[in-house]
């Protein structure tokens, strides 16, 4: 698997993501993450590319959510086609 940068206006959030993001742990991580940039190459956005030429993010919603506050135009992420029951279980672990 290779880190690749991608546009955040190329990244859609999964839609039926069981984890809300709460606005105080949101805050917390854009703190944590906008002097250290370099937390995206320990813990990348898993995706995978939709039809429309767009990114469906399936672990790192968080993240992304505080990148996305802070402006950055991109982030690292790992791109995977890996079958539904697999991007389950690593969305499950991502949030463990």
């Amino acid at each position: 698997m290779t880190l690749t940068l991608i546009q955040t206006n190329k990244l859609k959030q999964k839609k039926n993501n069981p984890r809300k993001i709460e606005p105080e742990q949101l805050h917390k991580l854009q703190e944590s993450i906008k002097d250290d940039p370099e937390f995206f190459n320990l813990r990348p956005c898993l995706v995978r590319p939709l039809e429309d030429g767009k990114y469906e993010i399936y672990a790192g919603n968080q993240r992304f959510a505080a990148a996305k506050k802070l402006n950055w135009k991109e982030i690292p992420c790992i791109i995977s086609n890996d079958s539904d029951d697999i991007i389950k279980k690593r969305t499950i672990l991502d949030n463990v």
